[in-house]
């Protein structure tokens, strides 16, 4: 194990997006990838997400090959010799071989995309944001909601035919009900501790970066339990699908639990500050919660933290932008930006790469 975080240091690229080839040494702090809209900055963004956690941006991942190509090809290197090849084609679709070292050292990502502002308005948005840390904290978490999504969509195909049919098999659904329950628990354990995290740190996290102008908290309501405060217990759980199970008939779908979870983003007046907050305060707001996500991914030792930000200058004054590049400083990064006064902001011993066309240098 590394003593301290790993970090990404290479990229090979072939036939990605708008890149035929590209090869890049990053440096261990901030990297800064510049040049006009549409260059590519954002799909070589796309391209370390791919090659390190398997996640494209946008559609799946075959349609990140280049337009006339049938394959795509990228490979990271990692500190200590770690290599990872990932190859997607149209017909095989992504195949991944660890070349070399010890892929639990491989860094988790922390991505920030500014079509994200707009989750924060939706409950459904919010969900994902901030399930997304959980599943970079905690690999329980993410054992666990895989095992429940798996039986929510046994649930409602059964629910479905019983709409459908007017027959269900009872016992059946009771057998899911009792397991999700199970499963639901611990998300919901695992959610209320990150919740006061959040709650607990996001205010100081928003000041850092030069503040929003009020108070910040976070809160939980979790899917079919309407007092936030109310202790839940496995047999409360269990009495919750229980109890659902008719209305979810009617509907063909499950109305409770953790997939119909609502975080709340509350004012200094405990208003909803998804009403109250303007678009830049919405940025800062989005970036504290992607910086909590990193602060807490980081408690495991050994496993390094890398911040991938596109444009996330943009709708920033100076003092703001400043303050991003002071809190992260401990980081590494790779950012994007279309404005090249941002190049100026950025600390010495930054690495900067002009993007045109599908070219970096």
């Amino acid at each position: 194990m590394h003593a301290d975080p790993v970090k990404v240091r290479r990229l090979i690229v072939l036939n990605f997006r708008n890149y035929p080839k590209a090869d890049v040494k990053f440096g261990g702090g901030w990297n800064l990838f510049f040049g006009d809209n549409g260059a590519g900055k954002t799909n070589f963004l796309e391209a370390v997400a791919l090659s390190v956690s398997g996640a494209v941006f946008k559609g799946s991942s075959r349609s990140a090959i280049m337009h006339g190509k049938t394959e795509a090809e990228l490979s990271v290197i990692f500190d200590g010799g770690i290599t990872r090849k990932t190859v997607v084609g149209e017909e095989a679709g992504r195949k991944v071989s660890e070349q070399a070292g010890n892929a639990e050292e491989i860094p988790r990502l922390v991505v920030f995309l500014p079509q994200e502002e707009s989750q924060i308005d939706s409950t459904a948005g919010r969900r994902r944001l901030i399930s997304r840390g959980l599943f970079l904290r905690s690999k329980k978490y993410a054992a666990v909601f895989s095992e429940y999504a798996a039986a929510l969509k046994q649930r409602n195909k059964l629910l479905f035919i019983g709409k459908v049919t007017g027959m269900l098999d009872s016992d059946h659904a009771a057998v899911l009900g009792d397991y999700m329950a199970s499963r639901a628990l611990a998300i919901w354990e695992e959610r209320d501790a990150f919740t006061r995290y959040l709650s607990e740190n996001i205010a100081d996290c928003a000041s850092e970066l030069g503040g929003i102008g009020t108070e910040l908290g976070v809160a939980l309501r979790k899917g079919g339990f309407e007092d936030e405060s109310e202790k839940i217990s496995l047999a409360s759980v269990k009495e919750l699908y229980a109890r659902s199970l008719a209305a979810d008939i009617r509907k063909g779908t499950t109305a409770v639990g953790p997939h119909r979870d609502n975080f709340v983003l509350s004012d200094g007046r405990g208003r909803d500050a998804t009403e109250t907050l303007s678009r830049g305060q919405k940025r800062t707001l989005l970036l504290s919660l992607h910086l909590l996500e990193g602060s807490a991914a980081e408690s495991e030792k050994g496993k390094g933290t890398v911040f991938l930000l596109d444009d996330v200058f943009s709708e920033l004054d100076k003092k703001h932008r400043s303050r991003i590049i002071a809190r992260i400083s401990e980081s590494q990064v790779l950012c994007t930006s279309a404005d090249p006064s941002v190049a100026k902001i950025m600390p010495g011993e930054a690495l900067r790469f002009k993007v045109a066309a599908g070219t970096i240098n």
